[in-house]
């Protein structure tokens, strides 16, 4: 699964917040700084990222309290 705004390729509409957020819905598991680089999508979601020659993507648990 992946994370995001389906409606727009440019604004993801995500929010960062602290785990102690009521918001909190998902805690970053592993960041990759690579281009085209995947998560395991049986375990992660997934959020890429680029912008000019930066790319990262950042694999994504559920989090629950």
């Amino acid at each position: 699964m992946s994370i995001g705004n389906p409606q727009s390729t440019t604004d993801p509409d995500l929010e960062v917040v602290d785990c102690s957020n009521a918001k909190a819905k998902y805690k970053v598991a592993q960041k990759k700084d690579t281009e085209g680089a995947t998560c395991d999508l049986t375990k992660y979601s997934q959020y890429n990222e680029s912008r000019g020659s930066d790319h990262f993507t950042l694999c994504l648990s559920n989090y629950t309290k």
